[in-house]
């Protein structure tokens, strides 16, 4: 395993500088382009119909007034998927190309791209928007798209989901399946796009059959990649936040100074790092389909050959990585400065503030308040008598010595127990009476 972690290092090493510039201007043109086009037409759908929000708790609201904004929610999330395509196809051919040192044009390969998933057979094309919504738990892992990551399900829904023990076994079934089949069909893009005379069931027969037998072996490269990738930009933080920490308390002066210089090298350090994750998943892939097969004796003559170009290359990589980092750290200073119209908002969260009290009580909210922070965040859950109590956890056992939960008992019960946290403790407050407090106390 180290072999192959070293062989694929040393493969994006050869051209890091086409790689990073690839994924970098990649990224740039999503993020700056078609993420913010995308955002503010569902902004605007939802505005012009009057829907404040879509969740899964007005949906069957938002189906029966309002049918013709999901038949757009459903077509946007058709073109979401339409241009993942497209960006990955593009990403394949060039590392294809990279590799095996062929003369193409960027033009060229992304007409290519977009000419791929028009001549995708509707079937195909259906199996594809399937396969990426299959690939969704596991999509930051495998193709680490910016877009693809937009179609998701909510944190607080997958959240709410591991708290209901009944679902436990569905959702493990689910994401197990999920997880097969990812790996088990891991070839599927680069084979429509380069195997485009293929039925789509040959089509998915050679996939299953090229990961017959290899199912735990891909499955670890992938991980230890992603681990290896992970762990090199957690180190670096680290590293850099002991430094920081050593700034802030021994050179309080310059230490905002340092904080923007030590923002600006870690931006350069991930968006390398995210550069190496995708290039090495993406190269893995294509070997394992059989469509990368790059010569080391051509590829060493092309190097001497062009070797001014090379350098050009890494120095336009580098430039770029500068202004990208050198964009962050200016936003950054301006934040921290307090020089932009949306400055950082305080919040704090159950209204404690370094342990000042137990969370989701009032003498917590009391104290806190004396802070003056813009907000207070607070955790709100239904009794049995339909009531509203002041608390985070579904089980009351950690803070109060009880294993019932919040639904099982009345408000009365409730607000009769003791919580105990930080070396404080206090009663459970009812909706209204943390609501009174806050007044009182103008938060």
């Amino acid at each position: 395993m180290f072999r192959f972690l070293k062989a694929n290092f040393q493969a994006f090493g050869r051209h890091w500088s086409v790689y990073v510039l690839l994924v970098v201007s990649i990224n740039l043109v999503l993020t700056s382009l078609i993420v913010p086009g995308l955002t503010w037409g569902v902004n605007r759908l939802l505005v012009v119909n009057g829907i404040g929000y879509l969740t899964y708790t007005n949906f069957v609201s938002v189906l029966t007034k309002h049918p013709l904004v999901l038949i757009s929610l459903v077509l946007l999330v058709l073109l979401i998927c339409g241009l993942v395509y497209i960006q990955m196809a593009f990403l394949f051919r060039q590392i294809k190309r990279i590799q095996e040192q062929t003369p193409a044009s960027q033009w060229q390969l992304l007409k290519q791209s977009g000419h791929d998933l028009l001549t995708l057979k509707p079937l195909t094309m259906l199996i594809m928007i399937g396969y990426f919504l299959l690939i969704l738990p596991f999509g930051q892992i495998i193709f680490k798209s910016i877009l693809l990551n937009k179609v998701t399900i909510p944190a607080f829904i997958i959240q709410d989901m591991w708290t209901t023990p009944k679902i436990w076994g569905p959702i493990i079934l689910v994401y197990t399946l999920a997880l097969i089949l990812s790996i088990r069909l891991i070839t599927f893009l680069p084979e429509t796009i380069f195997n485009k005379k293929l039925s789509t069931t040959r089509l998915l027969q050679k996939c299953w059959q090229t990961t017959r037998g290899r199912f735990w072996r891909l499955l670890i490269k992938v991980g230890v990649l992603a681990i290896a990738i992970t762990l090199v930009g957690v180190l670096s933080q680290l590293l850099f936040f002991n430094l920081q920490r050593y700034y802030d308390q021994n050179l309080p002066h310059y230490a905002l100074l340092l904080a923007i210089l030590n923002l600006f090298i870690l931006e350069i350090i991930s968006q390398i790092l995210l550069a190496m994750s995708i290039v090495m998943i993406l190269q893995l892939i294509l070997k394992q389909a059989g469509y990368l097969v790059p010569s080391e004796t051509r590829v060493k003559v092309i190097l001497k050959q062009r070797s001014l170009r090379i350098r050009m290359r890494q120095g336009a990589a580098m430039l770029l990585l500068i202004l990208v980092a050198a964009g962050v750290a200016l936003y950054d200073y301006a934040y921290l400065e307090g020089a932009m119209d949306n400055r950082p908002a305080l919040i704090s969260h159950r209204g404690v503030d370094d342990g000042n009290g137990v969370q989701n009580t009032i003498p917590a909210l009391q104290k806190t308040a004396r802070e003056k922070p813009d907000y207070v965040e607070m955790d709100i859950q239904e009794t049995k008598d339909h009531q509203f109590v002041v608390m985070h956890d579904n089980n009351l056992e950690e803070l109060t010595g009880v294993n019932r939960t919040v639904h099982e008992l009345t408000l009365a019960e409730l607000t009769a127990l003791t919580v105990r946290e930080n070396g404080y403790s206090a009663k459970i407050p009812s909706f209204d009476q943390y609501l009174t407090a806050a007044e009182k106390a103008h938060q």
